[in-house]
């Protein structure tokens, strides 16, 4: 938005000496300031009629354009007001941000390459620059056009946190904390920098370095779980473990089940001797991990190995997916596959436990059901089918 501000007034105050009606001008402004982008649209196409090749004109209806929210059509508009005028920086500053917005990162590179020549103190230019030889792995010049963005705006925190978390990715742990620490000291409350700080402390192993963040980190931050895992993991290695629970419960208190969350509060609770409160979290750590069409796969592998009458490699199939799942129908199936392999007592242990957890509702639960009860009381093998 500050950005967009700044350009208004820019090609607002630029005086062209193609053009210099003052009352044009005026007029623009005060539809710029309402704002009233459609009005100045219309405004803009009637002046262009008689005057199409108006650099100023076409910066101005740009502008309208992409305030507008209408992205093509003001890059349209700025791409002709920059064939018309190389040195157009108006011009050059939509259409290097456009760019680089659509992912367009051969124009990218070429309209924020120019717009450092326009304009040499354009710290963005240079950030998007880096960014673009970052994704294509080409570290020296990255951290080349970074340093350069940096030593013209060491403050701003988008360049500050990309150029950090370019080296992190990288291990240059020394080269990123000078540069979050630099800017700690000046701005101590920045989360977006203090996140990374945070990261790099953990990934050395510097724990103690961690948790003096998390106090205020947890007290102002919102929606991040990644960096609150961070503490939880930097108090479990401190041997810390009410404090990293205590991280993981704010967490679940507030809606987040990830599998990594319910881990860093078992393994707690395993350390504080909570045995059966860490099972408890074990359990929600394996049904995250496992994927409930993995139920599916395991009783297709058993249904593989009855049709070439493998019934113990069937029953561990079935074991799996009863343990994993719970589901009273697989112990009825577990107790078909003893059955069918002749072993008819285990088998009838199978049918009552079954018979004990299950709650028919569909017609085809109330079938099998039935059907296990009469098997109950007979001593006819069972036969292949009822499933």
């Amino acid at each position: 938005e500050m950005l967009k501000r700044c350009l208004l007034f820019t090609l607002l105050l630029i005086r062209t000496k193609s053009y210099s009606q003052t009352d044009t001008r005026a007029v623009l402004f005060d539809y710029f300031q309402n704002p009233q982008y459609t009005t100045a649209m219309d405004f803009l196409h009637n002046k262009l009629n008689t005057d199409s090749l108006n650099t100023y004109l076409l910066n101005s209806l740009g502008y309208a354009q992409y305030m507008n929210e209408d992205v093509p059509a003001a890059w349209r508009t700025f791409e002709k007001a920059y064939t018309l005028d190389t040195n157009n920086s108006t011009a050059t500053s939509y259409l290097a941000a456009i760019t680089f917005t659509r992912h367009d990162y051969e124009k990218a590179m070429y309209y924020n390459a120019r717009l450092t020549v326009l304009s040499p103190t354009n710290a963005i230019a240079y950030k998007r620059i880096a960014e673009v030889y970052v994704m294509r792995k080409v570290l020296d010049s990255a951290f080349a056009f970074y340093q350069q963005a940096y030593m013209l705006a060491s403050m701003n925190t988008g360049i500050v946190t990309g150029y950090a978390d370019a080296l992190l990715d990288n291990g240059l742990y020394g080269r990123a904390d000078s540069i979050l620490y630099t800017t700690l000291k000046k701005d101590t409350g920045n989360l977006a920098v203090m996140k990374l700080a945070v990261r790099s402390t953990l990934e050395q192993k510097k724990y103690d370095s961690t948790v003096q963040f998390a106090d205020y980190y947890m007290t102002h931050a919102d929606q991040d779980v990644a960096t609150p895992l961070r503490f939880a993991a930097a108090y479990y290695n401190l041997d810390k473990f009410d404090a990293c629970y205590n991280i993981c419960n704010l967490l679940m208190n507030a809606g987040v089940t990830t599998e990594t969350v319910f881990y860093y509060a078992a393994l707690a609770q395993a350390r504080l001797k909570n045995y059966a409160l860490s099972n408890t979290l074990l359990d929600s750590c394996l049904s995250k991990a496992i994927s409930a069409k993995a139920e599916t796969y395991w009783l297709l592998k058993s249904d593989n190995e009855e049709r070439v009458k493998k019934y113990m490699p069937a029953i561990a199939n079935l074991d799996t997916a009863s343990y994993l799942f719970k589901k009273p129908v697989v112990l009825y199936s577990i107790g078909r596959m003893y059955e069918l392999s002749g072993n008819i007592q285990v088998a009838k242990k199978y049918y009552k436990r079954y018979l004990v957890l299950a709650k028919p509702e569909t017609p085809e639960e109330l079938q099998v059901y039935k059907y296990v009860k009469k098997r109950q009381a007979e001593d006819t093998p069972v036969t292949r089918g009822t499933n």
